[in-house]
């Protein structure tokens, strides 16, 4: 799989050679800056809606979407630690 693609209507994974293209979140934040985890398990996100940013988390195939973070600071960019 390629890296997660980034856009305002959801997050989106796709194969390197451009075909399967899945769709993983349907909404309307603006999702960036996706980072699969070290065992390919799970994929981190941040999520702003316009007035907060968290960090979220799914599986590959779109399943378990969990937030992370609920602060009012603004949280962004997220990146695994080594394991």
């Amino acid at each position: 799989m390629s890296p997660p693609t980034m856009n305002t209507t959801g997050r989106s994974t796709q194969k390197a050679n451009g075909g399967g293209r899945r769709q993983l979140t349907d909404n309307s934040t603006f999702e960036r800056f996706p980072s699969y985890s070290p065992s390919g398990k799970r994929i981190a996100f941040s999520s702003w809606d316009g007035h907060d940013s968290d960090i979220y988390t799914i599986k590959p195939d779109g399943s378990g979407n969990d937030q992370v973070t609920k602060n009012p600071v603004y949280e962004d960019n997220p990146y695994w630690g080594s394991q």
